[in-house]
């Protein structure tokens, strides 16, 4: 599942989905697959700037800010381990 389809379908809106259980969707299903084989393969800066980017772009359209530091300070208080973020 992509966090595109996740995010854009109606009818988890329509089911009053809390964020939070999108946001766990998004965890446990997604960044999986956005971070496989990152240990296995070199990943230079730019790669790394790519999976920034689409892990922010999702952050940015779930909690529907275009503020960059808003984007941060909810991952921060998540506390999400992920190598992208740092």
């Amino acid at each position: 599942m992509r966090p595109n389809n996740l995010l854009s379908r109606p009818t988890l809106f329509t089911v009053n989905c809390s964020d939070w259980l999108i946001l766990q969707l998004i965890v446990s299903k997604c960044m999986p697959i956005l971070l496989y084989g990152l240990d296995a393969c070199p990943v230079n800066k730019t790669d790394l700037r790519s999976l920034d980017f689409t892990v922010d772009w999702v952050f940015m359209k779930l909690f529907k800010t275009g503020n960059i530091e808003i984007v941060r300070e909810c991952q921060a208080f998540l506390v999400l381990n992920c190598p992208v973020f740092c």
